[in-house]
């Protein structure tokens, strides 16, 4: 399979991958929240946590949107 390589291919690929993963939307939200308050935080695992947050993300993007959504096409 080729991956999409028309603007309207890419627009198709977010219309389909949007709805498939709705709730998650949510808890990366979530996520992204904690992070940044993290911030504040002044502790030692600060960097520690915000770096879990953004190892989650680019995976679940790199699996969830990459893998099963934008090579389907």
């Amino acid at each position: 399979m080729t991956a999409p390589s028309t603007f309207p291919q890419v627009l198709s690929v977010f219309a389909a991958y949007n709805p498939d993963i709705w709730p998650v939307q949510i808890l990366v939200y979530i996520a992204g929240l904690v992070a940044v308050c993290v911030l504040w935080t002044r502790r030692r695992r600060t960097a520690l946590v915000i770096l879990l947050a953004l190892v989650v993300m680019w995976v679940a993007n790199g699996v969830g949107y990459h893998f099963l959504f934008y090579s389907r096409t």
